[in-house]
């Protein structure tokens, strides 16, 4: 298959289908690719993609572009309380429930499925 990098995509950039581009778990992803093509990239496709190099750093650059729904879906974000914390009044808590077992042991609260509730109850009267 054709390996969509940096050098690929500067390429064929005026014939890349960017929102299929941006979906693309394929494409091989990079802080360089992001920053060169933050213009022409779909956010919300990229927000939701398991395959970018997911961490505090990646997310704190391009924090005014992501989808914040889209991200509260994703299931490979680094998921931490500092994370969550980061971004109280970002998350899409409703997406957010999608990661209960996940958020679970993360939730300084404790493991209670109950103090998990209270709190994306709380975060949910911060939207």
């Amino acid at each position: 298959g054709i390996r969509w990098d940096v050098a690929m995509l500067t390429r064929h950039q005026q014939r890349v289908f960017w929102p299929g581009i941006s979906a693309n778990t394929g494409v091989h992803w990079s802080h360089e690719l992001l920053v060169q093509f933050q213009h022409r990239l779909h956010w919300p496709s990229v927000s939701a993609n398991p395959a970018l190099p997911w961490n505090g750093v990646l997310i704190r650059r391009f924090g005014g572009r992501w989808d914040w729904s889209g991200l509260s879906a994703n299931p490979a974000l680094p998921w931490c309380m500092e994370l969550l914390l980061d971004y109280l009044r970002d998350w899409d808590v409703d997406r957010l429930e999608q990661h209960r077992a996940a958020l679970k042991g993360i939730i300084s609260l404790g493991p209670c499925d109950a103090e998990l509730g209270f709190y994306l109850a709380a975060l949910r009267r911060q939207q």
